[in-house]
């Protein structure tokens, strides 16, 4: 995107968003599954962002692995 220095694409693996989606909404694992099926593919986001930040981990590794992109990105100092 034009408007951005950079775009950060979030993944999980399947298993881990269906439970996720499972917990939040109260809703079965297949159903969540056949939800995540209707969405594009993760390589549709993915070839279109400039990091790719895998989330099946817990918050301090995706706080970590958020700061490691910032650095990258040379934004390192404003957190």
């Amino acid at each position: 995107d034009s408007d951005c220095n950079f775009v950060i694409c979030v993944l999980a693996d399947s298993g881990v968003r269906a439970q996720r989606i499972s917990q939040r909404d109260g809703m079965e694992i297949e159903k969540a599954m056949m939800r995540i099926s209707s969405q594009k593919s993760d390589n549709y986001y993915a070839d279109r962002a400039t990091y790719t930040l895998y989330n099946n981990g817990d918050e301090n590794e995706l706080r970590n692995n958020i700061l490691g992109i910032l650095k990258k990105a040379g934004l390192g100092g404003i957190v």
